[in-house]
């Protein structure tokens, strides 16, 4: 699959990322132990398979990561619609060290600024992420260094609308849209929609359902390909 250092290096970064995820859904209540075992051993033995250059399996292996990644999106959006958006917060901080945040150049929805901040890992010579956040809404996205969300938003007619690019990338991308959870009351998302990426690009129209009524409401959005996930929250007026 990667055919220099520096790829294996970022494939295998971002499976333990996904590792670390699956084990803080566990802990967090939203899958059961067993299976967060189950998919955390399949991860890392699909990043040990790259790293040790297991060409005879490719095949298989390029069918194993397609499925990990169907699976670990599904895990997402259960999490993401039982306990918010805010992963990278609570589950990947200590491990990344956060640089100077910079200035967007468009403003967020609610018209204040929106600040970036470049995530370096402490253990992983690969793997940097953005974190972006308003100074009205907090946290808005999460994203690796090679991709960008170049749009997420949903109208109050419940549709989403997505558009993103990701870099040297041409092959499934798995995303899935709902509701974060308002108290103690979730949403039911549909699930994650395979998208082939065209020369990187990823988009597509999905249709929410109408949530609980007039208000304020946030919904995300999450992507997993190839090992790596992106995700971003966006609020709907009602």
């Amino acid at each position: 699959m990667h055919d220099d250092a520096s790829g294996t290096d970022l494939y295998a970064a971002s499976r333990v990322l996904q590792s670390l995820l699956i084990r803080g859904s566990a802990s967090a209540g939203v899958c059961a132990r067993e299976d967060a075992a189950s998919l955390v051993s399949e991860v890392l033995g699909t990043r040990r398979m790259v790293a040790t250059g297991s060409r005879d399996r490719a095949g298989a292996h390029e069918q194993s990561a397609s499925d990990l990644d169907r699976r670990f999106c599904e895990l997402l959006v259960r999490h993401l619609a039982a306990r918010g958006s805010r992963l990278f917060a609570t589950y990947l901080a200590p491990y990344f060290a956060l640089g100077p945040d910079e200035v967007a150049p468009v403003a967020h929805t609610c018209g204040r600024k929106i600040f970036i901040a470049t995530a370096r890992p402490y253990i992983w010579r690969q793997g940097k992420r953005r974190i972006a956040y308003c100074v009205r809404c907090g946290f808005i996205s999460d994203v690796p260094e090679q991709a960008a969300i170049r749009r997420f938003d949903v109208n109050p007619d419940h549709r989403a609308t997505v558009s993103t690019m990701i870099e040297d990338w041409e092959g499934p991308v798995f995303v899935g849209v709902g509701y974060e959870p308002e108290g103690v009351l979730t949403h039911k998302c549909p699930p994650p929609r395979l998208i082939e990426s065209d020369g990187g690009l990823v988009e597509g129209t999905f249709r929410l359902g109408a949530g609980l009524g007039p208000g304020l409401q946030w919904t995300f959005v999450v992507m997993v390909w190839n090992g790596f996930y992106a995700l971003a929250r966006s609020p709907v007026y009602r």
